[in-house]
């Protein structure tokens, strides 16, 4: 009887550990590289996972400047659309990223 009592508490907890850590939104940086685009003034991005839209940005940025773009992300794929703004025409373009960690990501625009 002990044996089963204390295997139910070990499964629980691993259970609350993974709900608590594991599904945990993650600490990511999305670095968005403007350097290839030497006339950019900002950059804007949406950011949606599934189609459902999760967030906007949008950074001003200085010639040949990386934006460094904090935010708290759960796992999954999430797909970016992006848009650099320039006197002479804006870039656009989307990728899709993979979070699975805290981690930084850099994301060349306009090449």
């Amino acid at each position: 009887m002990k044996r089963a009592a204390r295997l139910v508490a070990l499964v629980g907890a691993l259970a609350v550990g993974w709900l608590l850590f594991g599904g945990r939104p993650r600490d990511v940086v999305l670095v968005y590289d403007a350097s290839a685009v030497p006339d950019a003034t900002a950059v804007e991005v949406d950011l949606r996972q599934g189609g459902s839209f999760v967030r906007h940005a949008r950074i001003l940025v200085h010639p040949g400047e990386q934006a460094h773009h904090p935010v708290r992300l759960r796992d999954g794929a999430y797909e970016l659309a992006w848009r650099v703004e320039r006197p002479s025409g804006a870039l656009t373009g989307a990728w899709t990223i993979e979070v699975n960690s805290d981690q930084t990501i850099v994301l060349p625009l306009g090449r």
